[in-house]
């Protein structure tokens, strides 16, 4: 079991080459492969138009073929799986911006914007991760985000760090610092996501901070008032999504089997204030609610406690990880060009590869 597999599918380098950091096409490619027994099971051209609560039953009715026919369903438990990646994050100064731009969620491949001047509006893993692979092919790249000169040491010379984006007119760019950019070819907007359920209607589910948090839920899974048939599975982020989504399935299906143990209502009640009051103690903003970071393989430890089911993941596995982000704060730009090899269930070997 690796960092970017599921347990019962491990994902391949494809080539061949034994990367470590597999190309999102392959995994793409992998993704596919792994649902093809699952097609009959699929209602393709099927929208969810709304999800609501009966006495002793969720019903879910569909619309089809462009909304002419509706269908209603009726289930025990449903898990919502549209995950984090749902809704761009799009601030209003975006809306007036007459130039060419696209939200990240449409980056499809660096040779799109060959010979351009991009602006690519966000320092985080989104942004820095298309910085590195558009510097190859851009002509001039303004990488804007909240803390400019952080990366000054190593960035190539066609990248320029500027403040961060407060507003926008007509064609221009208009910076946190007061300068005006202009010239640009492409916009690539990496600001996140929010979340976005429409097909719930009756207030089963609150959105918090401009859809930051999803409420009320126990351990961002299960719903604190419907804890045995309604889950969100893939709400969290900064974290290995795979790893994370299994153990999120597994804790579910503990809840749902009986194999959990009991959890006091106090405590169910009581998550979302206290994983808030914990991320001010942090030094963290409530918007970071579901954000994992470095405390993924700790929540993983806690699912598997309240659900009563086995950690599997080798303490080799853990230091990978710390290790490949301690290598990614140093330099953005080669930290994929690592492998590694894991020894045995502690102990792993790391080797740079140009």
């Amino acid at each position: 079991m690796d960092l970017n597999t599921l347990e019962a599918y491990p994902f391949r380098d494809i080539e061949g080459k034994g990367r470590s950091f597999i190309p999102y096409e392959h995994i793409f490619a992998c993704l596919l492969e792994y649902g093809k027994p699952l097609h009959d099971h699929i209602h393709f051209d099927h929208e969810v138009a709304l999800v609501h609560r009966l006495a002793d039953a969720w019903e879910i009715i569909t619309n089809t073929s462009c909304g002419r026919l509706q269908k209603a369903w009726r289930f025990d438990a449903i898990f919502i799986c549209n995950g984090h990646n749902f809704k761009e994050d799009v601030p209003d100064y975006m809306l007036k911006y007459t130039g060419n731009w696209i939200h990240s969620r449409n980056y499809r491949r660096a040779s799109d914007y060959a010979d351009q001047t991009v602006a690519i509006v966000g320092g985080g893993l989104s942004g820095m991760d298309i910085l590195s692979q558009v510097v190859n092919c851009a002509k001039k790249i303004h990488f804007i985000h909240n803390q400019p000169g952080k990366h000054a040491k190593i960035i190539p010379k066609n990248v320029e760090e500027n403040a961060r984006c407060v507003d926008t007119f007509e064609k221009s760019l208009i910076l946190a610092d007061g300068s005006v950019l202009t010239g640009i070819d492409t916009v690539i907007l990496c600001n996140g996501y929010k979340h976005i359920f429409p097909f719930f209607k009756n207030g089963e589910v609150e959105l918090k901070l401009d859809g930051k948090i999803v409420s009320p839920l126990f351990q961002h899974v299960a719903h604190v008032h419907y804890l045995d048939s309604l889950f969100f599975i893939g709400l969290t982020s900064h974290a290995f999504n795979f790893l994370t989504i299994e153990y999120q399935v597994n804790f579910a299906m503990a809840i749902l089997s009986g194999r959990a143990n009991k959890f006091p209502q106090e405590v169910v009640e009581k998550w979302e204030s206290r994983r808030i009051t914990e991320l001010k103690q942090r030094g963290k903003h409530p918007k970071n609610f579901h954000f994992l970071e470095g405390s993924q393989f700790d929540y993983y430890h806690e699912l598997c406690r309240l659900g009563n089911f086995p950690y599997k993941i080798s303490l080799a596995i853990e230091r990978v990880f710390y290790d490949f982000i301690e290598k990614r704060e140093i330099n953005f730009f080669t930290y994929k060009n690592f492998q590694y090899k894991v020894l045995n269930d502690e102990d792993f070997e790391c080797k740079y590869v140009p």
